[in-house]
C-alpha cells in the first residue's frame, strides 16, 4: 500500500476545515443582510424576534456584535414592551458575556432575566435561566453551586415533562460530577441525557452530550472509545458549520491527542482552534488554546515555544480573574448545548418532507450501505481475529522474557548491594576513626570535610536500600513485622540524631515538638524509621534557611507525626503526582537538587504496609509540611 505523509494529511484537512469556516460565514451574510433589513424596516413582534434571530446567528461569528445587536433589541422590547423578547435577549447577552470570559455581567444578565420570568411565571424559562446560571458557576469553579442552579432547573423540567429540556440538565448535572472526578456517576448522567436527545431523531442536539461523554471517556483511559465521541460531535458541527463548536471540538480532540501521545496531532488541531477562537473573540477558548500549545510544545521538547505560550497563557489568565491554571478539565459542556427551538422546528419540517419525497430511495440506500457495513465488519473481524492471535503469542513470549529479567535484575541488585555496602561501611568506620584521632586538631574546614563524607555514604546506603525495597515491595517479597514501639523513644530520636549534624552544616535549625502522652503504635519500626528519614532528608536538602520541625500529636483522636519546613514548598499542579516514582518538580527545568525521585514513591508504600495515610500541604516559596497519620484508615 502507499505511504501518506502524516503532516501533509494534516495540512490537507486544516485547508478543508477553513474553507469550511469561510463558506459558512458566506452563507450566513444573505441571512444576516435580511433579517437587519427586517430591523430597520418593520416595528413589533416581527422586529423583535429579527433582533433575536439576528443576535443568535452573530453569536456562531462574532460575539461583541451579537451582544450590541441584542443590546438594542433589549432596548426596543422596553419601548414597546415586550417582556418575554426582553428575557431571551439578555439571556443571549449573559451567553456571550460567558464566552468572552466576563462573568460578572454574565451573572447579572442572567439574574435580571430571572426576575422578569418569575414575575411571568414562566417556568420554561425560568428552568432554563437557572441552567444558564449554573453554567457560569461551573466555569467559575464553584461546583457546589453549579449544582444547585442545575438541580433546580431540573425538577422545573420534570415538572413540566420536557424531555428535551431534562436531557439538557441531566447533561449539566453529569459534567459536574465529571470536574469532581466521579466519572462514573457522570456518564451515567450523560447516557441517560444522549438517550432523551437521540429520541428526538436529531442527532444535532446532543453535541454537547457527545463531548461530555468523550471527555469523561478520556478519565477513565478509554480512549478509543473517546475519539469516536468526539469525532461524532466534530462531523455533526462541520455539518451546521457552527464556528465556534468546531473550535471547541478541535480543543478538545488536542486534548485526546495529548492523551494518546499524538503531539503534532495535537498541535495542528490546538492551532486550528486557537485561529477560529480569536476571530469570534472566544476568550477562553483561546485561554485553553495557549495552556495547551504551551503543554504539546514541552512534550515535544520545545521549550522556547512552550515558554512562550505559557506566558500567553498566563497573561491573559490573569486578566480573566486570575481563572487557576489546574482547571486543565473545565468542561465547555453548556456552551453549544443551545439550540434554537424555532430552527429545530424548520428543520424538522424539512427533513419530514424530504423523507415523504425521497422515502423509497432512502430505503434503498440504506440496504446497500447495510449489507456493505455487514461485509467490511466480516472482513475486519476476521483480520482482528487473526492478529489477536499473533498478538497473543508475541504477549506469551514478552512475559517470560520479562519474568526472566525480573529474576535477573532483583539478583543484580541483591548482589550489587553487598558488592557496594562493604567499601562504603568501611568508608564510614575510617571516617569516624579519623574524626575521633583529628577532630580537636584540625581545622573548620577539615571537620566539615568529615561530615560531607558521612552525609554522602550515608545518603548513599539509603538510596541503595530504597531501591532494594522497592524492588522487593514490586516482586511481592517484602514483608512487614508489627510491634509495639514508642514514636519518641524507637523512632524519631535516632532520625534526630542522625541529621542533627547534616542539618547544622546547612545552618538549619532541626526542632522536635512532642505532644502525645501515650506515644505507643503498632507498626513496623524499620519502615516508619525509613519514611521519616526520607522526610527529613527531602526537607533539609530543599531549605535554604529556616527551620525542619517533627511534631507528634493528635489529629482527630488518630496518633500522628508531620515533618514541616521552610524551604522551597512544591507548587499546587505538582502535588497529584507528588508520590509517583521518579517525580520531582524541578526535574526537566533546573535539576538544581539531587534525588533519585524514588523516595515519595517509597513512602507512600511504606505508609500503607502499616495502615497508616500520608497527606502533605505546601505554598511555593513557603515551605511544606508532610503528616503521617496512624491507624487512619477507618
Amino acid at each position: 500500500m502507499p505511504k501518506f505523509d502524516k503532516k501533509k494529511l494534516l495540512f490537507i484537512l486544516a485547508l478543508f476545515l477553513f474553507q469550511k469556516v469561510i463558506n459558512a460565514s458566506d452563507e450566513l451574510n444573505p441571512k444576516i443582510d435580511s433579517l437587519k433589513n427586517v430591523i430597520e424596516s418593520q416595528e413589533g413582534q416581527n422586529k423583535i424576534s429579527a433582533y433575536i434571530n439576528l443576535s443568535e446567528i452573530l453569536y456562531h461569528s462574532s460575539l461583541l456584535k451579537s451582544i450590541e445587536i441584542a443590546k438594542e433589541g433589549i432596548e426596543y422590547c422596553r419601548q414597546v414592551p415586550d417582556v418575554l423578547g426582553e428575557i431571551k435577549l439578555l439571556n443571549q447577552v449573559g451567553l456571550n458575556y460567558r464566552i468572552l470570559g466576563n462573568y460578572q455581567l454574565s451573572l447579572e444578565n442572567y439574574i435580571e432575566s430571572l426576575k422578569l420570568a418569575e414575575e411571568l411565571d414562566n417556568e420554561n424559562l425560568i428552568g432554563e435561566i437557572n441552567s444558564n446560571i449554573g453554567n457560569v458557576y461551573n466555569y467559575l469553579g464553584d461546583m457546589p453551586k453549579a449544582l444547585d442552579y442545575y438541580e433546580t432547573s431540573l425538577v422545573i423540567r420534570q415538572r413540566l415533562q420536557d424531555s428535551l429540556a431534562i436531557a439538557k440538565s441531566l447533561n449539566n448535572i453529569g459534567n459536574v460530577y465529571k470536574v469532581i472526578d466521579q466519572n462514573e456517576t457522570a456518564l451515567n448522567y450523560f447516557n441517560e441525557s444522549l438517550r432523551l436527545k437521540l429520541a428526538h431523531s436529531d442527532s444535532l442536539l446532543a453535541i454537547s452530550t457527545f463531548k461530555n461523554i468523550g471527555s469523561t471517556l478520556i478519565n477513565l483511559n478509554r480512549l478509543n472509545e473517546a475519539e469516536k465521541y468526539y469525532n461524532t460531535s466534530y462531523q455533526l458541527e462541520l455539518r451546521i458549520s457552527d464556528s465556534l463548536g468546531i473550535a471547541n471540538s478541535l480543543i478538545m480532540l488536542a486534548d485526546l491527542y495529548i492523551n494518546k501521545e499524538e503531539y503534532y496531532k495535537a498541535l495542528e488541531a490546538v492551532q486550528n482552534a486557537k485561529r477560529i477562537s480569536e476571530k469570534l473573540n472566544a476568550a477562553f477558548f483561546i485561554l485553553r488554546s495557549h495552556y495547551l500549545i504551551a503543554e504539546i510544545n514541552e512534550k515535544l521538547g520545545l521549550y522556547k515555544n512552550a515558554l512562550n505560550a505559557f506566558k500567553n497563557y498566563q497573561t491573559m489568565s490573569d486578566s480573566l480573574n486570575n481563572v487557576e491554571v489546574r482547571k486543565h478539565a473545565i468542561e465547555l459542556d453548556a456552551v453549544f448545548d443551545r439550540y434554537q427551538k424555532d430552527k429545530a422546528v424548520k428543520e424538522l419540517e424539512i427533513t419530514r418532507q424530504t423523507l415523504f419525497r425521497n422515502v423509497y430511495f432512502i430505503i434503498a440506500i440504506l440496504v446497500i450501505i447495510t449489507a456493505t457495513i455487514i461485509y467490511i465488519r466480516y472482513r475486519e473481524k476476521a483480520k482482528i481475529s487473526k492478529e489477536i492471535i499473533e498478538k497473543n503469542k508475541e504477549l506469551e513470549s514478552a512475559i517470560e522474557k520479562a519474568e526472566k529479567a525480573n529474576e535477573l535484575k532483583s539478583d543484580f541488585l541483591a548482589q550489587m548491594s553487598h558488592e557496594i555496602r562493604t567499601p562504603i561501611n568501611t568508608i564510614l568506620n575510617y571516617t569516624s576513626l579519623l574524626r575521633i584521632e583529628f577532630e580537636d586538631k584540625c581545622s573548620p574546614e577539615l571537620k566539615g570535610s568529615f561530615n560531607s563524607i558521612e552525609n554522602g555514604a550515608k545518603r548513599l546506603l539509603r538510596t541503595i536500600d530504597l531501591i532494594l525495597n522497592m524492588s522487593d515491595i514490586e516482586s511481592g517479597t517484602f514483608e512487614v513485622i508489627k510491634r509495639d514501639h514508642s514514636l519518641n523513644k524507637d523512632i524519631i530520636q535516632p532520625v534526630l540524631d542522625e541529621f542533627r549534624s547534616y542539618a547544622n552544616s546547612r545552618n538549619l535549625e532541626l526542632k522536635f515538638d512532642h505532644n502525645l502522652e501515650n506515644d505507643i503504635v503498632n507498626v513496623d519500626a524499620y519502615t516508619i524509621t525509613q519514611t521519616l528519614v526520607n522526610l527529613v532528608d527531602n526537607s533539609v536538602k530543599y531549605t535554604m534557611e529556616g527551620s525542619i520541625t517533627i511534631k507528634t500529636e493528635l489529629i482527630n483522636g488518630y496518633k500522628s507525626i508531620s515533618v514541616s519546613d521552610t524551604g522551597i514548598g512544591i507548587a499546587p499542579e505538582y502535588l497529584p503526582e507528588l508520590f509517583s516514582k521518579f517525580s520531582q518538580e524541578e526535574h526537566g527545568y533546573t535539576q538544581r537538587y539531587e534525588g533519585t525521585g524514588l523516595g515519595l514513591a517509597l513512602v507512600k508504600q511504606y505508609c500503607e504496609m502499616n495502615g497508616a495515610e500520608i497527606n502533605v500541604e505546601s505554598e511555593k516559596g513557603v515551605g511544606t509540611t508532610f503528616t503521617i497519620i496512624f491507624d487512619g484508615k477507618k
